[in-house]
């Protein structure tokens, strides 16, 4: 049966080539020779083949046809005439449409790190703000980068760079604990807040400090911390904040962690003095070398951010302050190792918290908007800023020792100390990094905490209000 099947294959061929037709094997590939699977072949605007997994498809020239188109999404059409095809398989080599561009802020400054998409292709902005999107489709074009306002543009598929504009989003919030947030009458009156003030954004602490989670999380360290202590449904407060036009800040305290560091030792930082996790003045300390404790707070924020949170925020974010010398980490904690420490835990976050549309937020001391160093906690301002998509130094002027900008009483000068700490900070910003300053929102009036809102409005940024009992200055606020 073979031998027959070969003999009349070979006669139809034979007869094929007599007639003048011609079987031939286009092997259709991108640019850097990687097989196009799903490429269309069309004859006057038909198609009649398409390319196999390997990217091959055997076509009948027939007699008298000049011409073939092969077409791919996100690539040009390429013609293939009958005289340009030699041997029994010929290459035909697609290029990628291109969408070329550079995405600038209101003032002009390139933003890195923003997502533009255009049908199969994608691409991020560098450093320069400069992008190319390789198999770019023409029509809807979609630019995004957490914590910033979407946007989009129809692109025609006409050659040439576009220059896009992209605004940060100014989020005003105030601190959420869970407690409040389980509470059904207290939490209403938040959310009221929302039509009664200037407030748009709510921070809730997911994992505070004392390393309690307050919804049901399945993360199996959670567990075995015994750190649950639900008093909130998240997917709910999710909705809830959504329906309000709020945007939702999950606050998870990352490496001070008293729960887990005694429940689980093996990944807190070790005091070899007491032959156990290293503690100071109530704080316990998870070793942010630790690949395990690293990954508790990672699956924690992937896992709040499927629920519907819209930005992690990693507080505590850095190494014990203050602690001997012979506390042990994992890995190396002299300056460099300290920072980079820190640097590759926030683009790990990235990594796992971008492709589901969450912004990576993170906590940092307010003196290192001005120290060169890290501080000895492995935050440095030049380094975080450009892995953050949010960062939020901690500007609390009762945390200022006395002489900080020439005052005396730093407390006594809330509006001057937020502005020159801004300052320092916002000028030494090189990257698209949204600065969301804490402001103090305890031991002051109302027109002291307004005199510091006030300040970071001057910088068009937006703030969050620091009350560890969510007890808000609601005097403080504009009017909604």
């Amino acid at each position: 049966m073979l031998i027959v099947l070969t003999v009349l294959w070979l006669g139809w061929a034979v007869w094929f080539a007599m007639t003048g037709g011609q079987v031939v094997a286009l092997e259709v590939v991108d640019e850097d020779g990687h097989p196009l699977v799903g490429a269309t072949v069309t004859r006057d605007g038909e198609a009649v083949a398409t390319t196999d997994a390997r990217g091959l498809v055997d076509l009948e020239w027939e007699r008298g046809a000049d011409s073939v188109e092969v077409w791919a999404p996100g690539f040009a059409r390429e013609p293939v005439a009958r005289e340009e095809v030699t041997g029994e398989t010929f290459v035909v080599r697609m290029n990628s449409n291109l969408l070329r561009g550079v995405v600038l802020d209101g003032d002009g400054r390139p933003v890195e790190g923003v997502y533009v998409s255009a049908g199969f292709g994608e691409a991020v902005t560098g450093l320069d703000g400069h992008f190319t999107v390789r198999q770019a489709e023409p029509g809807p074009v979609r630019v995004w980068r957490p914590a910033w306002i979407e946007g989009d543009f129809d692109w025609d598929g006409s050659p040439g760079e576009r220059t896009l504009s992209i605004e940060p989003r100014v989020v005003k919030a105030v601190h959420v604990t869970g407690e409040l947030a389980g509470d059904p009458a207290r939490w209403r009156e938040m959310l009221d807040l929302k039509d009664r003030t200037e407030l748009n954004g709510v921070m809730l602490d997911l994992k505070d400090e004392y390393g309690l989670i307050y919804y049901e999380s399945k993360v199996a360290m959670a567990t075995e911390a015994n750190a649950l202590y639900p008093t909130y449904d998240l997917a709910q407060i999710a909705r809830e904040t959504s329906d309000r036009g709020l945007y939702l800040i999950g606050r998870i305290v990352t490496f001070q962690d008293p729960q887990a560091a005694r429940r689980i030792p093996d990944i807190a930082a070790f005091d070899p003095t007491t032959g156990g996790p290293y503690s100071k003045a109530g704080q316990w300390f998870l070793d942010p070398t630790d690949p395990a404790a690293r990954g508790y707070a990672l699956s924690l924020a992937e896992e709040a951010c499927r629920l519907g949170v819209d930005e992690i925020q990693f507080d505590y974010v850095r190494f014990p302050d203050g602690r001997p010398d012979y506390v042990q980490f994992d890995g190396p904690v002299d300056e460099a190792g300290r920072i980079e420490a820190i640097r590759s835990f926030l683009l790990e976050a990235r990594a796992v918290l971008h492709p589901l549309g969450c912004a990576v937020a993170g906590d940092i001391f307010g003196f290192i908007t001005t120290a060169r160093d890290d501080g000895g906690i492995g935050q440095q301002w030049d380094v975080v800023t450009q892995v953050l998509d949010v960062v939020s130094p901690m500007l609390y002027p009762s945390h200022y020792a006395s002489g900080w900008y020439s005052f005396d009483r730093p407390n006594d000068h809330p509006g001057e100390m937020v502005q020159s700490a801004l300052e320092d900070g916002i000028a030494r910003l090189q990257t698209g990094t949204v600065v969301r300053p804490w402001l103090q929102d305890f031991g002051y009036t109302d027109d002291q905490v307004r005199a510091q809102i006030d300040s970071a409005e001057g910088f068009n940024l937006g703030w969050m209000l620091w009350n560890a009992f969510s007890n808000v200055s609601v005097g403080a606020l504009d009017p909604g």
